[in-house]
């Protein structure tokens, strides 16, 4: 279990901020967004009325993951599962990314995305805290009902930032085949 938690941890900080498959009530998703008001190649996703929403001050994220389930395959032993049981199997992310902004006003952001190859581009107004709330949900073959929930959180705090600057997250496999994270801050 150790093992497959690492391995998901490595996988995850990319895959949270995906739009998709289901949005929960109350929450903003990233798969309708389609203004980029000043043509950076930035969605805009509008904060609470009251907070502020500058170019100079937005944070802009990119998450770029090219990780598909036969990725995972050959992790799969490590964690104690049949390699061939992977490739039956569906996997999902299920994410709630919770944004605090200076007057206190708080934005969440929920979507629920299959395991694939995607990239995103957004930007936010500067946030004073953002939190992600994670489950890696795998579901049984052919009937899809829930065989595992994996929850993870995250910090943005953790990420070196400032608000102006663009922070790009690459979820990958490197020259040897493992699993490989990197976070850029431009």
């Amino acid at each position: 279990m150790r093992a497959a938690t690492s391995i998901l941890g490595v996988v995850l900080p990319l895959l949270v901020m995906a739009g998709g498959c289901q949005k929960q009530s109350g929450c903003a998703g990233l798969s309708n967004l389609d203004t980029d008001s000043n043509n950076n190649g930035f969605f805009d996703l509008l904060p609470p009325d009251g907070v502020p929403f500058t170019e100079e001050q937005n944070l802009r994220i990119t998450i770029m993951n090219t990780l598909t389930e036969d990725d995972l395959e050959p992790f799969a032993a490590q964690a104690g599962v049949s390699p061939s049981l992977v490739r039956l199997a569906d996997f999902l992310v299920d994410f709630r990314f919770n944004i605090e902004y200076e007057d206190g006003s708080t934005q969440t952001i929920c979507e629920t995305e299959p395991l694939r190859a995607f990239e995103f581009n957004f930007e936010i107004a500067c946030p004073t805290r953002a939190d992600l709330h994670i489950d890696v949900i795998a579901l049984a073959p052919v009937v899809g009902t829930e065989i595992t929930r994996v929850p993870l959180e995250l910090s943005l705090d953790t990420v070196d930032y400032e608000c102006g600057q663009s922070v790009e997250f690459i979820t990958t496999t490197d020259e040897d085949g493992e699993l490989a994270q990197s976070i850029i801050v431009e």
